[in-house]
């Protein structure tokens, strides 16, 4: 999901929500946040009850960076997003890794942990907080 002032999406002031796969890339507008469906890609991408899991993983001080930020911009009512950037990702920078970025709208600042596979327990972590849970 692209948030509305997201420096990826083209559609500013709206939500959008991107579907990549082999036959290319397909995307969806929304007046207001898509929680629900942007829940149920990720499910479809992860794994039903995704959320749930607690997934193993090597320490990486640059998600905590992101995880604190995220949190102290939920805490404060500020809307936030997130994203997870896996190699073949058509906005992700570092093609042989995968990323989980945050776009700080008061810092104006893009913050980025890099890893070298699909980090869960991370990932649970920024979309448990993104989703209330």
């Amino acid at each position: 999901m692209l948030g509305r002032a997201c420096r990826f999406n083209k559609n500013r002031g709206k939500f959008s929500v991107i579907f990549e796969d082999e036959n290319g890339t397909s995307y969806c507008l929304f007046d207001e946040m898509p929680a629900k469906e942007s829940k149920m890609l990720a499910e479809l991408a992860y794994g039903k009850g995704f959320l749930e899991k607690e997934g193993a993983g090597v320490h990486n001080p640059d998600f905590e960076v992101i995880l604190e930020r995220a949190k102290y911009l939920k805490s404060h009512g500020v809307e936030w997003h997130h994203h997870h950037f896996p190699p073949e990702c058509i906005f992700n920078e570092d093609k042989a890794k995968h990323c989980i970025v945050l776009e700080d709208p008061i810092l104006k600042k893009v913050f980025v942990a890099v890893y070298d596979g699909i980090h869960m327990h991370d990932l649970t972590k920024i979309e448990a907080l993104f989703h209330n849970l």
